[in-house]
Formats: structure tokens, C-alpha cells, sequence
């Protein structure tokens, strides 16, 4: 067979002109050209994997590796992989075709989650400590949970602010903290910070005079447990306040025993309020009180005495004074109230009618020894007549800080001391219950008519015990000043997983207990009022060989949460250039309503030509676009005469006429693409980007006609240029 083939290219070069061999050449290239071929293609499994390895090969970093195998893991692509690994598999699937095949390839494109959603599943975890907690005093620091009388949201803007440094606007965490459905059992007094020295409050001590030139000359010559210039020791955690420690310090020669432990005292107290600075810092709260119980050691004796500080000045170098007296009201200082009642002829009417032991102007019993706040004890009197129940116990609040201010000026008179604090403790009864609150007043100017004001009002609370104790978490995003909660997502909790049945387990979500299984019924019951179109972000826990934090958008569609799917079937066309195949970005569409409406809007917004939009706000003639009829309007008499003349259709004649409206067709054409494609790109994969749009028409001669134009993207977006390539050509 090649003995004849040959035989028959001799003939051939015999038989030719000038050049045979040119055309026997071009033949036998013409023999070795590939075939081409055009089809339609869907991947397959086994095609998503393929992908998955090429981009596991070409991955720079352990995300590019992660997206990379969720490819084979989804059965989709994300953004941009199209483009750039099924040229690949074309190419390894149809090695034979060449120059000029076209495949349209089918595909699972995702979309990935929203970007907010890896925000937020990505975002640091703030866990709140035991010293976060403890910083409120209160209920809140004795037993380190919130409840509903003390709701985080009280509460974690101002840990969040305090714990979280150098924070951006837009930064989010997750803040994870202890909760009870019910409030804890205490009785003890809000508002105040209460707790006792342990060793490493005072090794806060030692450590700072230690590491202070000044004052590590104080530390204990012998151990770096123990300082003698406030006394602290964390070895015995206790102060020692002996004479004899400190012999050896020039400031206590010459010194009496009685000036001497003066001395040592002050510094106690002096170490009290940097212990404090060191131990809060930051986190101290201006107004807030601090009782700290210490212990001494004198040599022979141990004491376990207590000392209230109030933090006068927050920030990271706060400061304490114990320029506060503490008073817990007695008998005798109702006395006082009830006496000063019946004594003034202005209020002794107030007295109780049987008793003169009681009066209910502030309240005061010195039987009882409390305050009665009951309304019926003062519905005769006028001032009460008529008054809503809320308004006559706002009334009765208002008289019994009234009370408390004159029980100071009756107690402390011409001794009290401008700016100095005076804590007052005392009791209430409400006919069913009694509490034992707490207030703090300054006094602002002293004499024989002190003033006092008040600065610091606490409650008590005397609250059912509390049953379990679960972990929640919330989501807050910081807006430059604070820190915000997102209103929008919601954490799924311990107790939501109990709740759920087989998630409770392991408290989380796994392949046998799908989240979706359950997400739906579980936001029905915690949103009931949900309406059409609302959104939420779901974040949980997704058990795959170890715990992962997954995020998910649910929309309240036609009363049914729904999980958002990403994924979408699209088809994209990919050809074969001779060497290679490569993606066809080209984008072909024909105008639809609200593709004409968007150049009705733009003439519409435009002061010079918004003169010329119908009266339906549907249709506009300087570039002719209706979206009401869905085509452009070309007659030449809608701009020539009536209500849309313009002035630039003068003296033209029919053909320079149409000749300028179709220039504003495709001027409109390119309105209408930078706002339908604000992020539009010049090439993809480096192919440059075509856009071959087909649009209705309106004819000048009352006849309906079709067109393409083909427009290529120049400069790609915010803001992208178009330029005309091709068109408008009529189609037939």
C-alpha cells in the first residue's frame, strides 16, 4: 500500500505545474489535520475528582488544598475552576479532536457559602473567665454564670471591650460563656465585688516589688516569696505585719511601736489598692465596690479583717479609695427617721395612727427596724389619690432615698467630709418579702447642713436556686467604638443539642444525624414569628473525624426554614484553539424586561433626558428602550415631532435619522451592561470577554424586528468599559 502511495505522488509531481510540491504538501497537511467535533458534555464523578488532583497539584497553601478536595467531597466547582482545570480533562478525555471543537460542558457550580458565613465561622473564640466574671461583683462573680436576672448581653460588650485588644471595625468573635435557664440562690449584695486574698493575689504583690528598683530591697533576703514593704507573703498568703521584719529600714528608726505599726498599716493599705490594680486592671469598673478579706499574722495571732475599696477612676491604671465609711441602718438609726417625722410638724402626720414606732413618709420602723414599702400603708394619704400603682411605688422609692439622705444627715451631721462615700445598708418589706440592699452616697458639701448625693445604687437579690448550667455562645461584631451583638446568628448551645434527641450525645452534628434533619424544626420553635424572607446564620458543631465549626444560611420561606444551597447546574462553552482547549467566557443573553427597565431608570435619573420618559415610567426615547414591551423603539417620528422631539433629529434626513438612533441603541446596550455587570472582567484565563446580546425591536415602519450586537469588555470593573465589536446586525 505505501509502494502505490508513493507510486501515485510521482504522477502527482509529474502531472503538477510550477510548484507540484506546494499543493501535494498542503494535502498531506490537510491528512493530518485532527477531526473536530461539536457536543454537549456533563461531568461525572470521576470528572470532579480529576479536578479535585489537578487543583491539589497546583495548591500553594493548606486552604487551596481544603478547596481542592471539597471539589471531589461536593461534586462542584467553585468560582473560577471551570475555567481554569476543564480545558485539562477535555484535553485528557479527547485527546484526537483538535483546532476548532467546541465542548458544552455542564457542571455543579457553588457558589460557597456567603462570605459572611466563613466570617463568622472563622472568628477567634473569647471565653469568658473566671476574672471576667468575677469584675462585676454581685451574683454574676460569686457563681461565674448569667441568668435571666443578669442577661449576658448586660454583660459582654464591656468583657469584650476590656479583654480584646487592637480590635478593627468589622472584627467578630464568638463569645462563649456559662448560662442557667434559672436564677442562682443569693442574697448576697449587688454591685459589689467580694472575694478573699488567695496566693496569687499576693504573689501579685511580691512580683511587683521584686521587679520595682525602688522597692526590691523590701524582699525577704532569704526567700522570693515574701516583701516586708506591704508584708505580703505567698508562702503564708497573709500580711505580716510584725515590727521586727522591718527593724532594719531606715523610715522605721527612731520610730515608736505605735508610729511604727501606723506605718506598717498605711502600706497594708496601700498594698490592698495595687493588689487591686494588678488583679482587675482594665476590667475595674468606676463606682463599683471591692471588699477584700486578708489575713494577718502579728507574730502571734492571725486575723482574717475586711476592707472596702471603690474604684473612683477606671482604665488600665485604675484607681481605688478607702475614702468610704460603711453603715448597716439599726434600730437606732430608724429611730432616728421616725423621731425626726414626728417632730416635724410638716410630716408628723405621717406617723402610723396606732403606733409611734413607725412612720410612712420615708417608711421607717424602729420595731420592725426596715423601711415598709407597701402601698396600702399610704393610700389615705392625698398625694397618692388617683396614682397608678406603678407611680404611687416610684413615689415610695423616690421618699425612701429621701429617707436614706436625711438618716446621714441626722447620723453623720457637721462630721461629714466632702467627697467622702458613706455605703448604707439596710432592710426593706414589700408585704411578702423582705431584701437588705445596699446604696452608696457622697457627700458634696459638708457643715452643719451636709449635702449628700448619691452614686452607687445596688440591689439585693434573694432569687430561686438555679437549675443546670449549660454553655452558650453569642456572636459580637466590633463597629470601631463597641462591641455589637449580631442579632442575625444564632450558636447552637449544650442544651439545643439535648433538646434535638440523638445531637445531644456528643453535642454535636454528625453523617447519622445530619443538621439539616433537625435545623428546621429547631428554628421553627426557637423563631415562632418569623416572617417571609428572613434570614439567619446557624453555627455549629459538625462531628468528620474530629469537631468542626460549620456555618449555614437559613431562609423563612413559605413558613419552612430552609437551608441556602449554593450549588447550581451551569453550562459553559470551552474550545479548542490547536494547541490547547480554553474557556469561552463569551456571555450571550437576550434583553429581558428588566434589562430595558435599567436604561429607562438611567435616562429617568439624568436631569438633561428625563423630560423624555413616558408617563408609565416604562419607556424612554433618547435611546428608545421599553421594558413594557420588552424592544426598542427605532421610529424615527417619536423624536422628531411630539412630546419626545429632540432637537438634534432637526434636518436629518430618514437615514442619517435612523443611522444616529441605532448609535444610541448600542449606547444603551453598554448603560444597561455596567449595571447589570458591575464587576464585569476584560478577559478570563486570558480570553478576551465577549458580550453577544439579542434585543426586540419596534421598526420605523410599524414592524417588529430582532438584532445581535456583540460588545467586548475593555476595562473591567468597578465601574467596566464596553466597546462595540460587532452590530447591530438584523437576524432573519
Amino acid at each position: 500500500m505505501n509502494k502505490l502511495y508513493k507510486f501515485l505522488i510521482i504522477i502527482a509531481v509529474a502531472l503538477a505545474g510550477c510548484n507540484p510540491m506546494e499543493d501535494i504538501n498542503n494535502q498531506l497537511d490537510q491528512q493530518k489535520e485532527a477531526p473536530t467535533a461539536e457536543f454537549e458534555y456533563t461531568l461525572s464523578d470521576a470528572d470532579y475528582s480529576s479536578i479535585s488532583s489537578y487543583a491539589l497539584e497546583n495548591a500553594s497553601s493548606h486552604q487551596d488544598s481544603a478547596i481542592a478536595d471539597a471539589i471531589a467531597e461536593d461534586l462542584a466547582l467553585p468560582e473560577g475552576f471551570a475555567a481554569d482545570y476543564i480545558p485539562a480533562l477535555m484535553s485528557e478525555l479527547h485527546p484526537a479532536l483538535g483546532k476548532n471543537s467546541v465542548a458544552k460542558v455542564s457542571y455543579n457550580f457553588t457558589n460557597g457559602p456567603k462570605a459572611y458565613l466563613y466570617d463568622i465561622k472563622s472568628a477567634p473564640e473569647y471565653g469568658v473567665s473566671d476574672d471576667d466574671y468575677m469584675q462585676f461583683g454581685g451574683a454574676v462573680a460569686e457563681f461565674k454564670y448569667f441568668s435571666p436576672s443578669n442577661p449576658p448581653e448586660d454583660y459582654l460588650p464591656t468583657i469584650l471591650n476590656n479583654g480584646v485588644s487592637g480590635a478593627s471595625s468589622g472584627d467578630i468573635r464568638l463569645v462563649t460563656y456559662e448560662y442557667s435557664d434559672t436564677d442562682p440562690d443569693y442574697t448576697g449584695e449587688e454591685g459589689v465585688v467580694a472575694f478573699t486574698m488567695s496566693s496569687s493575689d499576693y504573689e501579685l504583690l511580691v512580683n511587683y516589688v521584686m521587679n520595682d528598683p525602688d522597692l526590691s530591697s523590701y524582699m525577704d533576703p532569704n526567700y522570693d516569696n515574701s516583701e516586708y514593704y506591704y508584708g505580703a507573703s505567698y508562702y503564708y498568703n497573709n500580711f505580716d505585719i510584725r515590727i521586727s521584719k522591718r527593724a532594719d529600714y531606715p523610715e522605721f528608726a527612731g520610730l515608736t511601736d505605735a508610729e511604727a505599726n501606723a506605718l506598717i498599716a498605711s502600706r497594708l493599705k496601700e498594698g490592698l489598692i495595687k493588689m487591686l490594680q494588678l488583679k482587675f486592671g482594665a476590667k475595674a469598673i468606676e463606682g463599683m465596690k471591692y471588699e477584700v478579706t486578708y489575713k494577718t499574722y502579728d507574730g502571734t495571732t492571725s486575723e482574717t479583717p475586711t476592707a472596702t475599696f471603690i474604684c473612683t477612676a477606671a482604665g488600665d491604671t485604675p484607681t481605688f479609695s478607702e475614702n468610704m465609711e460603711v453603715l448597716t441602718m439599726e434600730k437606732a438609726d430608724y429611730e432616728l427617721l421616725v423621731n425626726y417625722v414626728k417632730n416635724d410638724p410638716t410630716l408628723s402626720a405621717y406617723m402610723d395612727p396606732d403606733y409611734d414606732n413607725s412612720e410612712y413618709y420615708y417608711g421607717a420602723s424602729y420595731y420592725y427596724d426596715n423601711f415598709d414599702l407597701r402601698l396600702s400603708n399610704r393610700t389615705g394619704y392625698a398625694e397618692f389619690s388617683g396614682l397608678s400603682d406603678a407611680d404611687a411605688e416610684a413615689l415610695i422609692q423616690e421618699r425612701l432615698t429621701e429617707g436614706l439622705i436625711k438618716f446621714l444627715e441626722l447620723k453623720i451631721g457637721a462630721d461629714a467630709v466632702v467627697d467622702k462615700q458613706y455605703s448604707v445598708t439596710y432592710k426593706t418589706y414589700d408585704g411578702s418579702s423582705s431584701a437588705t440592699p445596699t446604696r452608696v452616697f457622697v457627700c458634696t458639701s459638708a457643715g452643719t447642713n451636709p449635702v449628700f448625693e448619691e452614686v452607687l445604687s445596688t440591689k439585693n437579690a434573694s432569687l430561686k436556686a438555679a437549675s443546670t448550667i449549660y454553655g452558650r455562645g453569642d456572636y459580637y461584631k466590633y463597629n470601631g467604638s463597641s462591641w455589637v451583638a449580631m442579632t442575625n446568628v444564632v450558636y447552637l448551645s449544650d442544651a439545643d443539642y439535648d433538646a434535638m434527641g440523638e445531637p445531644g450525645a456528643y453535642n454535636n452534628f454528625s453523617s447519622s444525624a445530619p443538621a439539616n434533619d433537625y435545623l428546621p424544626q429547631f428554628m421553627a420553635q426557637k423563631y415562632p414569628y418569623a416572617q417571609e424572607n428572613d434570614t439567619m446564620a446557624v453555627v455549629y458543631k459538625y462531628y468528620s473525624g474530629g469537631v468542626r465549626i460549620y456555618a449555614d444560611e437559613y431562609d423563612f420561606i413559605s413558613g419552612t426554614w430552609s437551608l441556602y444551597n449554593p450549588v447550581e447546574v451551569k453550562t459553559d462553552q470551552f474550545i479548542n484553539i490547536g494547541s490547547k482547549w480554553i474557556f469561552d467566557p463569551t456571555v450571550k443573553f437576550t434583553m429581558s424586561s428588566s434589562d430595558f427597565q435599567l436604561i429607562v431608570d438611567a435616562v429617568k435619573a439624568n436631569s438633561d433626558t428625563k423630560n423624555l420618559v413616558d408617563s408609565y415610567g416604562t419607556g424612554e426615547f433618547y435611546y428608545g428602550a421599553n421594558s413594557f414591551y420588552n424592544n426598542f423603539d427605532l421610529r424615527i417620528v417619536k423624536r422628531n415631532s411630539g412630546e419626545f422631539a429632540q432637537s438634534e433629529y432637526d434636518g436629518l434626513s430618514d437615514e442619517e435619522a435612523s443611522t444616529l438612533i441605532m448609535d444610541r441603541v448600542v449606547e444603551g446596550i453598554v448603560v444597561m451592561l455596567k449595571a447589570k455587570f458591575p464587576n464585569a472582567v476584560a478577559q478570563v484565563s486570558g480570553v478576551d470577554v465577549m458580550y453577544v446580546i439579542s434585543f426586540n425591536s419596534y421598526e420605523n415602519d410599524g414592524s417588529y424586528g430582532k438584532y445581535t450586537v456583540t460588545l467586548q469588555c475593555t476595562k473591567s470593573g468597578p465601574d467596566p468599559s464596553f466597546e462595540l465589536v460587532e452590530g447591530p446586525t438584523p437576524v432573519e
